[in-house]
This record gives C-alpha cells, structure tokens and sequence, in this order.
C-alpha cells in the first residue's frame, strides 16, 4: 500500500534555505547545503555548502567542498576544493587545498592553500578583483 523511501547512508542528502530566508546560529549538515538566504553564524560539514546568487554566509565556516556564487564573509577551512564564481564575493580568511576563481569574482582577504596532508604549500595576502571581460 504505501512504500517508505529510505535514504541509503551512501545516498547524498539536499538541504536549502531560498532567498528571503535569514537565519542566526550553528548549523551543521549532511551531503549538500544551499544558501540563496542569508545565515549568519557557524556553518560545519564534511559535506558541500554552496552559496547561491543570492546568499550570503557571514561567519565561521568549515566544509569539505565550497562554491561560492553569491557572498561569503569569515573565516573559512575548506578540506578539498573552493570555487568563487563570477559575480560572486569572498571576504575574510580561506584555507583549502585547492582554489578555482573564475573571472568576474571578488576576493579581499588572505588565502592559504595546503596540501592534502595539511602541509603548508603557499600563503598570499591579496586583494583583487578579476575583470570581466565583454569579449565573445
């Protein structure tokens, strides 16, 4: 009659909070998290936080894969990769392992990057702004 959908430990989970949303406070997750609100506070997970065109995440962070398209401002541990997209804003301190920005993005703070072992590669302190480019 009726069928109950487990989720299997191996599946990943999907969480949200859509645009218009504000929130204070610790938030810790599974699998992958979506901000096109605003939360201010702690953010923790081994999982993925992606912040969208309309979010914005002021405080601590600390994830396994980060991806910025909207803003982000604190301090930020990533354990793999961080993308900061065109459009998108990063303000604050990033340490991850590996950092892709694409033109058009905003970064002002410090960068560490480590390697997987969490041996020191590189330190910048920077300030930059990508430009757009209107080419075809």
């Amino acid at each position: 009659m009726f069928k109950w959908n487990k989720v299997r430990p191996n599946e990943s989970k999907l969480s949200y909070i859509e645009k218009g949303v504000h929130l204070s406070g610790f938030f810790k997750f599974d699998g992958e998290f979506i901000v096109n609100g605003c939360i201010e506070g702690d953010v923790s997970s081994e999982g993925k936080l992606t912040v969208g065109r309309e979010g914005v995440v002021e405080g601590n962070v600390s994830v396994g894969e980060l991806c910025v398209d909207g803003l982000i401002d604190g301090v930020v541990n990533v354990a793999s990769v961080t993308e900061v997209h065109k459009g998108a804003q990063f303000k604050g301190k990033l340490t991850t392992v590996r950092l892709v920005v694409e033109e058009g993005a905003t970064i002002n703070g410090e960068v560490l990057t480590e390697a997987d072992d969490h041996a020191k590669v590189e330190t910048n302190v920077f300030e930059f702004k990508t430009a757009s480019s209107d080419k075809p």
